[in-house]
């Protein structure tokens, strides 16, 4: 395999573990692996934080519909309506994100794009202190 063979297969790599940041709990898969380079982590970084918001609105307007469901019909209806928004929302964000690999570009999502959680150089630090 030539060297322009291999760059593009470790291209297709990247792209693929970055594309696995924006499906759900797949994201996981390019979050524990050691060796990311910079694309790669930046969309970790972006469906991580993706995943943690859609996971507190998911818990948040759970518990809601819980109790709502019994005090209050009406606003229980509401509130599904509001689940669907925030579903839609979180869907199109999802979709940037999968363009924006598949464009090879780091392109930050939605509202939330600003928001870093992930530092792939913390980890390095960390473990070339352990050695």
């Amino acid at each position: 395999m030539d060297e322009t063979e291999r760059t593009s297969a470790l291209k297709t790599h990247d792209t693929l573990l970055a594309l696995l940041c924006y499906l759900s709990i797949l994201l996981f898969i390019p979050l524990l692996k050691k060796e990311k380079d910079d694309f790669v982590s930046y969309h970790v970084n972006q469906g991580l934080v993706l995943f943690i918001i859609e996971f507190i609105v998911g818990v948040v307007l759970g518990i809601l519909g819980l109790i709502l469901q019994f005090a209050s019909p009406i606003m229980y209806t509401v509130l599904l309506y509001v689940f669907a928004i925030f579903g839609i929302f979180f869907l199109i964000c999802h979709m940037v994100g999968i363009i924006n690999v598949c464009r090879h570009k780091q392109k930050k999502i939605p509202v939330f794009g600003e928001i870093k959680i992930y530092n792939p150089e913390e980890d390095q630090q960390e473990d070339a202190d352990a050695e």
